[in-house]
């Protein structure tokens, strides 16, 4: 896991992404 910063949100963002926009 990454540390508490930003590469959360980005994490976040980039596996809500694929899960919303793939289905």
């Amino acid at each position: 896991m990454v540390p508490d910063d930003e590469p959360i949100e980005s994490g976040t963002t980039l596996k809500l992404i694929p899960v919303v926009s793939g289905g």
